[in-house]
């Protein structure tokens, strides 16, 4: 488990990253977008640690560099930069409302390291940084789905909820807006109303009603002939049963060891898993869970595209729970393919962003992953992330257009499972979203 930082070690460390002088506006923009996602998934695990770090790289981000962009006043742009201006508001206030919480829980850590190491006491132990199970990926993969499914659980429905309260004040209005244009009638001495209700109740099932109907007594059986009458004869004298000894019974085998009993969340514990890779520059790398059933959907989708020589290309996108990340969606955009690339048409990459966002997904991480499936090769697929360095930095300075193209760098790629950031998790539910012109 590690210490708690200071809010100075946490802007030190929040300051100190790279991105490319001439990466185009839009990308950049989307890039502070996925910060403030971080930053609210993580404040929602009580990560306030973390959540202050992306408010804080958010903000710095802005002012650093999108602020200075040089088509940051060109017309079509004067919405987004807005809307990114009025987040970074919002940032600043979040930071000044989370900074006496962090301070506090780093005050008194080093306080207790203090009395610690004055007492030279081995039971004063410093309690954890987050006030959280810190756990390994590897070794609580069940934990990870428990998890996942509890919080896209309460995420859908609070969806759920907020889109419940739209449509009845939306139904609201308008049944408001019928009142006022509707003609006055005289008013008439009714003992009843015929007034019919904006809202829809659900009919009692048919079956239901046949159910009730149903005879309560069934009815009685035609009469039987009368049988002839016989005497019982004498009971059959008993058999005399020879006595043995009952042998003991046999002993059971020896089983292994009983597996380990599966861990069950508790409501009022907080869980993070720690880093499970790191970059080749020292970078922490967060685990990314793949559900195992995202390749074969994925051979499935593009079928039609393999058999004709030509390549499908998809995207990932996750969402953050308790430090890790989760693949949720399979999106595919609009796009061209030939048998060697595949790129992603102007209006499929708008689409793919414009989903993105409104779902409030993330893309373009540093944990982002390729997953290239080959079905009629050994082996059939391989999971890949950028080096850093080199492939980072020459994917950040690529002028080329579209998402999906070569690159003349070497060692572009490295491996992300053995070892590496990725981990395929049984029970993982996903969702695809075919964005293809003529897909549904």
């Amino acid at each position: 488990m590690t210490a708690p930082k200071s809010v100075e070690q946490i802007v030190a460390e929040a300051s100190n990253f790279d991105h490319a002088a001439n990466i185009p506006l839009n990308m950049a923009l989307r890039t502070a977008q996925n910060m403030t996602s971080q930053a609210a998934n993580y404040e929602r695990d009580a990560n306030l640690q973390e959540a202050y770090y992306f408010l804080y790289r958010h903000a710095d981000f802005f002012f650093t560099h999108i602020s200075k962009h040089p088509d940051a006043k060109k017309p079509e742009y004067k919405a987004q930069m807005a809307r990114t201006r009025d987040h970074v508001k919002a940032d600043l206030s979040r930071m000044e409302a989370l900074k006496p919480e962090i301070t506090s829980r780093y005050q008194k850590y080093q306080d207790l390291v203090k009395r610690r190491s004055q007492l030279k006491s081995q039971t004063d132990t410093p309690p954890a940084s987050q006030e959280s199970f810190v756990l390994s990926a590897a070794e609580h993969k069940d934990v990870a789905l428990q998890l996942a499914n509890r919080e896209l659980r309460r995420r859908a429905k609070d969806s759920r909820d907020d889109i419940a309260v739209m449509d009845d004040l939306s139904r609201g209005i308008q049944d408001l807006g019928r009142r006022i244009d509707a003609p006055r009638e005289p008013s008439r001495n009714t003992s009843t109303s015929q007034t019919s209700s904006p809202y829809h109740y659900p009919s009692v099932p048919v079956h239901a009603s046949i159910a009730q109907s149903s005879p309560a007594i069934a009815p009685s059986r035609p009469p039987k002939d009368d049988l002839p009458t016989y005497k019982a004869p004498p009971p059959l004298p008993s058999k005399p049963v020879q006595s043995y000894n009952t042998p003991p019974p046999l002993p059971s085998k020896p089983g292994g060891p009983a597996p380990p009993p599966k861990q069950d969340l508790s409501p009022t514990q907080s869980y993070q898993f720690k880093p499970a890779a790191y970059t080749e520059n020292g970078t922490p790398l967060r685990t990314l869970f793949l559900p195992t059933s995202l390749r074969t959907s994925f051979v499935s989708l593009a079928a039609t595209n393999t058999s004709s020589n030509l390549e499908t290309c998809g995207i990932l996108c996750g969402t953050l729970i308790s430090n890790a990340l989760f693949i949720s969606h399979l999106v595919i955009p609009d796009q061209t393919a030939t048998s060697d690339t595949c790129e992603t048409t102007d209006q499929g990459e708008t689409d793919l962003f414009d989903y993105v966002d409104t779902e409030g997904l993330m893309v373009m991480l540093p944990e982002s992953v390729a997953i290239v499936c080959a079905p009629s090769k050994s082996p059939d697929h391989g999971i890949f992330r950028l080096t850093d360095p080199p492939g980072k930095q020459a994917v950040l300075n690529c002028h080329k257009p579209g998402l999906f193209h070569p690159h003349d760098v070497d060692n572009l790629y490295t491996d992300a499972t053995r070892p590496g950031h990725v981990s395929e998790l049984s029970g993982l539910q996903f969702q695809v979203v075919d964005l293809r012109k003529g897909r549904k």
